[in-house]
């Protein structure tokens, strides 16, 4: 364990859950409170300019800054349920628990404020106070009509009087009515006033009790004060007061009666002398606690008004105010962050600070939960079974409570493990971190490295998921070696994880565990990802059932304890006829999620709320939405509506600081704020943050925190409540536009008060007041949303969730300025985040299907970015300054995408406006860079849809899985690579060879690869986890072919695997199970395995050229390198047909789909085999080097041998004789010249025919072989069939694989994969542009811009036109050319291996050609290069030896 780790902290990585501190908070959250009308002044001066100005202090400290003013934009001190008071002390205890620094700021003048009716009385108080009355002939019937004892508070033990809902004395309370409002208001004024004058006579007769006269007629204000200080003295450094006396108060408020109001508590136009005296000792109170420091005091004349800036003593004291509030303020939030950095290591330890986030969310799950011991036991009993080696999968309905069961699972695993058992757990999507997969398992890992010691992780490796989900399960063996003891892995909610890094294939998740290491996950039954549908494909269900562990409704008993236990610990009990309606609706559900909304709801019942009064729907679906129903009518149906959407819509959550802006900029829900009064300040207008806190708190905890690239965001934590808010408010597209739309007007920042370089706009927004009958602009007080902030952070927020909104309001102008049409933003994602997750954002533009005429622009862009991804990486890597970066992202885009400025016809569409940004940048670059004046790199508009990296030599065996979904790269580095084909990313790698790959085979139903290395051993693993499942010898010799393929049986569960190399054997995999279950040794289990040696290679003096499984699995064919053909029969194993008629070797098989014939090809041409009959005919008299029949049998393919480079196609049903003409017919010669095409294959949708063509010839003298490869596309639909070439590789096609609508290709000249999207898509797109794709530099040498491709073969210097069917030759050499270069309009030059410049000229396109050749005066004078000017007045050449020779135009 590393030393900077304390023992608590030790405790922590453990697992443990005691002992846990508070996490560093990044929030400066100040509870104001003052009396409302005499500090308008100074309360209007913080919000308008303390305000703005504080929380950008806070922002350079990355801490979020709040003010919460309760009181602010509501005009009644009084609400309908008498909440008030209660929710302003929560807000405070908020504030204390959450802030940085300052929690409290109290405003003490003159005016003593608001004395509101108890809202609780003690039963035996009550009683005391009605006896008295009784006794004394006191009317105590005022009292006893608002009051009625509630016998379900048993807070003191016996019951508690509380008032009732207002509007059940005074129904008009509510009314729409002004006029009825009205006189409902002072209808309750009278009544209130007649109550308290009504206990204080009572008081006043039991005999003096000053502390319980202070307790009925304290103020609101002094119980916010004694909540933050005078109670919690330990706060007193937090909190700050400002006191303000006015002189004279008494003569100011007989004087001046209408302002006096305003300054002091008047009762019958004099002076409130008890409630002066009572602020008097409040303040006393404060001094007596308060440091010095923390305590600011002014005395003032009045005036007139009371205070008056036109007044310059006032003026100076307001003045004073405002520098003294914000150095105050600044001060300690500098003070106690500070502290806060130096002495809590979570703030300096990332993996700390994640791990405390999940063990406080796990002990918040225990405080609510009753051990349901059956479940847990259950989990214990697979997880300890020794026989017992795969994960358990805890699966259920959302709102089961598995993340309870899980959480008690934690806690009870030192107890079922032992005490030294290690638990790594994670609640997933509760953090920003545990979203991500990448981020799970990199934090779980360093976990475990620093809990068990001696385990070495590199940093660098810990960034790069392909690493992260390749070593996972060696870290868990390197565990199990090194340690004694139980590792626990426990990851609740595995359907949470987003779906990056394609997380719910999970690959990343181990199959096989090692001893003493354990896994448990939890999964919905049913989610948008079917996660629980693919871990029973991973992790076999069949094989594995006991392990995956369903958990169904909770019995009536454990519901009834769990309703016990919550009443107790909220000190409260419910009626028998209450208790036993709730439970019996529980007995119906069965659900914890429905039994914790029914325990919530009866929280509010009181012992004389009748049943005909209580309304619990029968399931989860109908509570929420009584519970949603209940909510809008207690606060307003507009409020909820939009609250609840805005959180739905989200794309993670918001805090709650943006939702409250958020809603402030609602019209809608202002509207329905203010219907009864106006704004306290005329040019402001928020959401009252009242409004939010109280609806906060009747959520509860169906709200969950979530830290998110740094800010504290709330979501819901179960998601039925999300599901039945978008079917009550987003179940239309247009409600569910205005709701992203709002949205996205505030991560826009429009109407933010700040800018990126801290200067404050004007930042109004119209909204028409109903109230006011008129419309206005306001300043909504709303944060801006700059993407670089001021302390020079990126603005993650506004990155993730801005694209998203102005997707889903399909605000497609929005998206080109500010997204995927601007440089600066696609380039700040890539900087603060990953250049995938631009990608990620573009998919998804384009899944939403809004871009129009603007599609293929946003598909370029995308496939832009995956070409430059690779790069782009790099240099993000290596680059601290952003100027590598950036200029490589500029340089990168103009070099691919120059070629396709103005092609879609729009005009300042994203490409052009990222192109000419990308130039300024270069221009202005501070560093000297080179600016591409034409595209340089393969383009969008070509086939390359992006390049592989990572086999350090060339691959040598590819294999698409899954309609493309994986690709599987085999290569001479020993490694097989599974590629993620979604995100073009590394998935796995297996690297358990010491030897070059030679085969590689897969039985895709199996999910099982079977990989030959040249050391001689065979491996099956598990193409997702990389487990390997059997070893086996097989005897590779150096230059012997090898040939791999495996079959499972449709008629058995049996899987057969086939190795051809010095041997041809064929393995029962199923054997292979058994043996090794039996534990036999090594030998006696190949023994067991090997089903047959069909040849002995080596013996016969032959190789194995091709193999064969038939469609069903019932037939193999191979073919040799002597011409022999054979075809068993897989079940019997025994030769069922042969041809050993052909005296040359078998270059390719085929078989029919319904598995009665075989076509195979040679130099002598194409032949079929009847299996059947036994009988073979020639169908084609052609040397033939390759052939392929299409996936649905309609077609069979052939590509010529003997350097024909001849493509076919024929109908299978009419290819019958050699005189069957081909259907379609294509050339490769007409590109390249002599050449061989080497693989045909055809695209899973039958659109294209790939082929792929080898052709080799000599370089100028010295200069070796040149090998090369051309890849074409022929389209088999509609009657456009020219062939269109696809790229040329260096070197030759090593192996080629076929998907949906991709090809990826490898050269033995490249480590690389490139990977090519061939579909009718692209070669529209092709034919649009009019663009000649195929640069390979040993045979293209130049494009003219109309089109006309000049290429070098051999002697011959050939022309080819874009719509010719063919190439023509223009001018033969002597000697073999070396380089050619074409002017723009008339001349092409060339030069050869002798010196001779030869120079061509047409005067009209199409034309004949015209030539001059010009000799050296010497002998070995290769020409290196040759140029022709603009004008092609002069031209020159670079000979060998560094000469230049410059030949002018003279005629």
């Amino acid at each position: 364990m590393p030393a900077t780790y304390s023992a608590d902290e030790v405790a922590i990585l453990e697992g443990g859950l005691e002992r846990l501190p508070h996490f560093p908070s990044r929030l400066v959250r100040i509870f104001l409170s003052s009396t409302f009308t005499d500090t308008r002044i100074e309360r209007d001066i913080i919000l308008k300019e303390l305000y703005p100005e504080l929380r950008q202090f806070c922002e350079g400290l990355k801490l979020e800054f709040q003010l919460v003013d309760m009181r602010w934009g509501v005009k009644d001190t009084a609400s309908i349920d008498h909440s008030t008071e209660k929710l302003c002390l929560r807000e405070i205890d908020n504030c204390i628990h959450d802030s940085v620094g300052p929690n409290f700021v109290g405003l003490l003048c003159d005016k003593y404020g608001f004395d509101p009716l108890r809202t609780e009385i003690p039963k035996f108080q009550f009683m005391n106070l009605q006896s008295t009355a009784k006794n004394c002939s006191i009317n105590f019937e005022p009292v006893e009509r608002l009051y009625k004892l509630d016998e379900n508070n048993l807070e003191h033990g016996h019951g508690m009087y509380i008032p009732r809902v207002i509007t059940s004395l005074i129904p008009d309370f509510v009314s729409k009515d002004p006029a009825k409002k009205a006189a409902a208001n002072r209808e309750w004024w009278a009544l209130s006033d007649e109550i308290k004058r009504v206990i204080m006579d009572t008081l006043a007769k039991k005999g003096p009790d000053d502390q319980t006269i202070h307790d009925f007629t304290k103020s609101v204000t002094e119980s916010e004060v004694e909540c933050a200080l005078l109670k919690r003295t330990s706060n007193k450094d937090r909190c700050v007061f400002f006191f303000r006396q006015l002189d004279n108060i008494e003569n100011f408020v007989q004087v001046h009666s209408k302002n006096g109001v305003r300054f002091a508590d008047i009762e019958n136009g004099v002076l409130n002398k008890r409630k002066f005296a009572m602020m008097g000792q409040l303040k006393a109170k404060v001094r007596a606690v308060i440091p010095a420091e923390n305590l600011f005091e002014e005395r003032l004349d009045c005036c007139e008004s009371g205070i008056d800036r036109r007044r310059p003593e006032h003026q100076q004291y307001l003045n004073r105010f405002k520098t003294n509030f914000t150095d105050k303020i600044k001060k300690m939030v500098q003070h106690h962050f500070e502290l806060q950095s130096r002495f809590k290591s979570l703030e300096r330890n990332f993996l700390l600070y994640e791990i405390t986030l999940h063990a406080h969310f796990c002990k918040q799950r225990l405080k609510t939960y009753l051990q349901r011991k059956d479940v847990t036991k259950t989990i214990f009993d697979r997880v300890k079974d020794q026989k017992n080696c795969k994960p358990v999968v805890v699966h259920g309905n959302s709102g089961i409570g598995k993340s309870s069961i899980l959480s008690s699972v934690i806690d009870s695993a030192s107890k079922e493990l032992g005490h030294q058992s290690i638990v790594v757990y994670r609640f997933l999507g509760t953090t920003a971190l545990s979203a991500q997969i990448s981020h799970v398992l990199k934090t779980v890992m360093m976990q475990i490295r620093d809990v068990v010691g001696h385990i070495m992780l590199s940093d660098q490796a810990l960034d790069d998921f392909a690493w992260l989900s390749e070593n996972f399960s060696k870290l868990l063996d390197e565990v199990s070696q090194k340690t004694k003891r139980s590792l626990l892995i426990v990851l609740d909610a595995v359907d949470q994880l987003a779906p990056n890094d394609s997380a719910h294939k999970f690959i990343w998740l181990p199959k096989t565990l090692p001893k003493k290491v354990h896994i448990v996950v939890s999964v919905a039954s049913s989610d948008s990802h079917n996660a629980l549908d693919t871990l029973k494909h991973v992790l076999g269900e069949a094989e594995n059932r006991k392990n995956f562990l369903h958990v169904g409704g909770m019995s009536p008993k454990d519901g009834e304890k769990i309703l016990d236990s919550a009443l107790e610990a909220r000190q409260r009990t419910l009626q028998r006829e209450q208790r036993q309606y709730l439970l019996n609706a529980f007995k119906k559900s069965g659900s914890p999620l429905f039994l914790k909304l029914a325990i919530e709801e009866c929280l509010t019942w009181h012992s004389f709320t009748k049943i005909t009064e209580i309304n619990l729907p029968e399931d989860v679906t109908a509570m929420i939405k009584a519970f949603i129903e209940k909510l809008q009518m207690k606060y307003g149906s507009v409020f909820v509506r939009q609250c609840l959407s805005y959180l739905v819509a989200a794309k993670f959550g918001l805090s709650e600081s943006e939702l409250e802006d958020v809603l402030s900029l609602d019209n809608e829900v202002l509207n329905e704020m203010y219907q009864y009064w106006e704004p306290p300040d005329p040019s402001i207008i928020r959401l009252p943050p009242l409004a939010w806190c109280r609806l906060k708190n009747d959520l509860g905890d169906q709200l969950v925190e979530r830290q998110v690239h740094g800010t504290t965001v709330v979501a819901f934590f179960h998601k039925q409540f999300p599901e039945v808010v978008e079917q009550l408010f987003l179940n239309t597209a247009a409600k569910s536009l205005a709701i992203h739309r709002g949205l996205a007007e505030f991560f826009d920042g429009r109407h933010g008060t700040e800018t990126a370089s801290g200067r404050v706009k004007k930042p109004e927004k119209s909204i028409f007041l109903t109230i006011l009958n008129q419309e206005k602009a306001l300043d909504r007080k709303v944060r801006g949303q700059p993407m670089l902030m001021s302390n020079g952070k990126y603005n993650m927020r506004k990155l993730n969730e801005l694209p998203y909104h102005y997707i889903f309001s399909g605000n497609l102008d929005a998206l080109v300025e500010q997204v995927f049409g601007n440089y600066e933003w696609l380039f700040g994602k890539i900087r603060a985040m990953s250049v995938q997750d631009v990608i990620d954002d573009l998919t998804e533009v384009l899944l939403a299907n809004i871009c129009g005429q603007l599609t293929q622009e946003v598909r370029q862009i995308r496939a832009c970015l995956r070409l430059c991804k690779p790069v782009l990486n790099i240099c993000k890597h290596e680059d601290s300054k952003d100027c590598l970066l950036s200029n490589t992202f500029a340089h990168e885009f103009l070099g691919r995408m120059t070629v396709l400025e103005g092609a879609s016809g729009v005009k300042g569409g994203p490409i052009e406006r990222l192109l000419k940004r990308c130039r300024q940048i270069c221009q202005e670059s501070a560093v000297s860079t080179l600016m591409p004046a034409n595209t340089c790199y393969p383009s969008p508009s070509q086939a390359l849809r992006c390049s592989l990296f990572g086999h350090r030599s060339p691959p040598s065996c590819l294999v698409y899985l899954r309609e493309g979904t994986y690709l599987l790269s085999g290569a001479g580095d020993s490694t097989v690579r599974v590629w993620d084909m979604d995100t073009d990313e590394l998935a796995l790698n297996f690297d358990e060879h010491q030897g070059a790959i030679r085969g590689l085979a897969v039985i895709e139903s199996a999910g099982v690869a079977a990989s030959v290395g040249q050391e001689g051993k065979v491996y099956l693993w598990n193409i997702q986890s990389g487990e390997i499942l059997a070893m086996l010898h097989q005897q590779v010799g150096k230059h012997q072919s090898c040939v791999a393929a495996a079959t499972q049986l449709k008629s058995s569960p049996f899987h057969y695997l086939l190795i051809a190399a010095d041997q041809l054997k064929v393995w029962d995999l199923e054997a292979y199970v058994s043996a090794a279950e039996e534990k036999k040794p090594q030998k006696q289990i190949e023994e067991a395995a090997l089903k047959m040696t069909i040849k002995e290679l080596l013996k016969a003096g032959e190789q194995v050229t091709k193999m064969k499984v038939s469609i069903k699995d019932k037939y193999l064919a191979v073919g040799y390198s002597s011409g022999a053909l054979e075809i068993y029969s897989i079940i019997k194993l025994k030769i069922c047909a042969e041809d050993k008629s052909l005296k040359v070797a078998i270059t390719d098989l085929a078989f029919s789909h319904d598995e009665s014939k075989l076509f195979y090809c040679s130099q002598s041409g194409i032949k079929c085999l009847a299996i059947g009959s036994g009988l073979t005919s020639l169908l084609w008299n052609n040397s033939t080097r390759s052939l392929t029949l299409s996936p649905d049998g309609r077609y069979l393919a052939a590509g010529g041998g003997s350097g024909s480079g001849s493509v076919f196609v024929w109908v299978t049903n009419d290819f019958k004789t050699s005189s069957a003409q081909p259907m379609i017919s294509a050339d490769h010669t007409m590109f390249v010249g002599q050449c061989d095409v080497a693989i045909v294959r055809f695209c899973r949708n039958n659109d294209f025919l790939v082929s792929v063509s080898h052709s080799q010839h000599m370089g100028r003298e010295g200069g070796g072989e040149i090998r090369k490869s051309l890849i074409v596309a022929t389209p088999i639909y509609g009657d456009d069939s020219r062939s269109v070439i696809v790229d040329g590789l260096d070197g030759l096609c090593g192996g080629m694989a076929v998907s949906q609508h991709t090809v990826a290709a490898v050269s033995d000249a490249s480590s690389s994969i490139k990977v090519f999207q061939v579909d009718r898509q692209w070669h529209a797109t092709h034919n649009k542009c009019n663009i000649f794709i195929y640069r390979n530099p040993s045979f293209l040498e130049d494009i003219r811009s109309d089109g006309t491709v000049f290429v070098k073969c051999g002697q011959d210097l050939n022309m080819w036109q874009e719509g010719s069917n063919a190439s023509r030759t223009i001018l033969k050499h002597e000697n073999t050319l070396t380089c050619l270069r074409a002017g723009p309009n008339q001349l092409v030059v060339s030069g050869d291996h002798q010196g001779v410049i030869s120079i061509s000229s047409c005067k009209k396109l199409g034309g004949n050609f015209t030539s001059q050749q010009f000799a050296p005066d010497r002998d070995n004078y290769d020409v290196h290069l040759v140029a022709v000017d603009r004008a092609e007045s002069r031209v020159a050449a670079l000979h060998n030896g560094g000469d230049v020779v410059v030949y002018e135009r003279t005629g």
